[in-house]
C-alpha cells in the first residue's frame, strides 16, 4: 500500500473518531486525565514560553533479523544495542517553541563493543490550533526540523556487522503535522488520538569505506538518501486520572538511495551494493502511563515490529520521564 493511500485512511477515520466524539461529548461529564504521552508519538502542543521540558528516553533494543524484498524474514545473528535519547524542549512566544534531541549508545555483537553519539536534530514547533471541547477543533501543530550529521556512518568495522551505526551522514530537514484530539466516549475515561505524519528529505551523503549504506574499504563516492514518509497514531486510554495505557501504531517508508562513484571491492574479489532498496516497516509500541503531576510523568512498555520489506527486524523495551521546569 502506498503512503497516499494510508495517508487518506488516516484522514478519514480521523474524522470518523471526531464525529463520534462530538455527539458522545453533548451527554458525557468531563474528567481531565493527565496524559504523559506515548512512546513514539510528538506532542500535540508546544512548550510555554520560560519553561523547560526534560525529557530522556531509554531504549534496549535487540536486533533479530531483516526482513527480504518480498516481506519475508530470515533469521540473522542478534545484536543488541542501549540507546539514550534526550529531548529538551522551551517555549520562544506563545505560539513558537524550540525542541533539541541528542543520543547515544552503546551497542554489542559477536564480542564487538561500541560506544556511539547519534545525529542531532532540532525542531521549530508552530502551534496552529488548540483542542476545544464539543467542536471539531483539534489540536494542530506544525514542527520543521533539521538534522545534523554528527553520528558515526562510515569507517565501519565490518566485523561488527552495522553495529556501529548510529548516523546517516546527511542533513535531512522533516515536516511534520500533529493532530490530537481528547474523546469522551466515557464520563470517566475519555481517550486521546494523535495522528503523526512525518516527511524527511535528506541532503547527499560522502561516504568512505564500509559505511551504512554498504561498501567495501575502497568505496568512495556519494548517496543521495530517498525521502522518508512516518504515520504514526497514537492512541491514550484514561483509566484514571493518573493511569493511562496507550499504543503507537508506526509506519515507516523510505525510497531508494541511489550511488554515484567508486564502489571498490570486497574481500572476496566481488563488487560491493552501494546504496538501500526502498524500505517499509510496520511496528507497535503499547505503554503504560503514569503521571505524579501536569509536570512530572513517566511511560514504558514493549515496542517491536510486526511486518517489513527491506528493513530490520527488532524488539525493544523503552521508558520515558518527563518534567517540565
Amino acid at each position: 500500500m502506498s503512503y497516499p493511500k494510508i495517508f487518506l485512511i488516516a484522514f478519514f477515520a480521523y474524522l470518523s473518531i471526531l464525529d463520534t466524539s462530538l455527539r458522545a461529548e453533548e451527554i458525557t461529564s468531563e474528567h481531565e486525565p493527565l496524559y504523559a504521552g506515548t512512546l513514539l508519538a510528538f506532542y500535540a502542543q508546544n512548550a510555554e514560553p520560560g519553561r523547560l521540558s526534560v525529557e530522556p528516553y531509554l531504549f534496549a533494543f535487540r536486533r533479530y533479523g531483516f526482513y527480504t524484498e518480498n516481506w519475508g524474514s530470515p533469521h540473522k545473528k542478534h545484536s543488541t544495542q542501549l540507546d539514550l535519547l534526550v529531548s529538551l524542549e522551551t517555549g520562544i512566544t506563545k505560539n513558537i517553541d524550540i525542541t533539541l534531541d541528542v543520543n547515544g549508545a552503546y551497542s554489542h555483537f559477536n564480542k564487538q563493543h561500541s560506544w556511539l553519539y547519534g545525529d542531532t536534530t532540532a525542531f521549530l514547533g508552530f502551534q496552529i490550533l488548540h483542542d476545544q471541547k464539543q467542536t471539531a477543533t483539534p489540536d494542530f501543530r506544525i514542527l520543521i526540523g533539521e538534522t545534523l550529521p554528527t553520528g558515526k556512518y562510515e569507517h565501519l568495522n565490518p566485523d561488527k556487522n552495522g553495529s556501529d551505526i548510529l548516523g546517516s551522514g546527511t542533513y535531512a530537514t522533516s515536516l511534520t503535522i500533529v493532530l490530537a484530539k481528547t474523546c469522551h466516549f466515557s464520563p470517566k475515561h475519555p481517550v486521546n488520538f494523535n495522528l503523526n505524519l512525518y516527511y524527511v528529505v535528506s541532503s547527499l551523503a560522502k561516504v568512505h569505506g564500509f559505511n551504512c549504506y554498504g561498501g567495501a574499504f575502497d568505496t568512495r563516492g556519494k548517496v543521495k538518501p530517498g525521502d522518508q514518509f512516518i504515520t504514526n497514531v497514537a492512541i491514550q486510554y484514561s483509566i484514571d486520572r493518573n493511569w493511562v495505557i496507550g499504543t503507537d501504531i508506526h509506519y515507516f517508508h523510505q525510497n531508494r538511495s541511489s550511488f554515484s562513484g567508486k564502489k571498490g571491492t570486497l574481500p572476496d574479489h566481488t563488487s560491493p551494493y552501494v546504496g538501500l532498496p526502498s524500505s517499509e516497516q510496520f511496528s507497535l509500541a503499547p505503554c503504560v502511563e503514569y503521571s505524579w503531576s501536569e509536570d512530572f510523568s513517566c511511560t514504558l512498555g514493549p515496542w517491536f515490529t510486526v511486518a517489513g520489506r527491506n528493513s530490520l527486524q527488532f524488539m525493544s523495551a523503552a521508558a520515558t520521564v518527563f518534567y517540565y521546569f
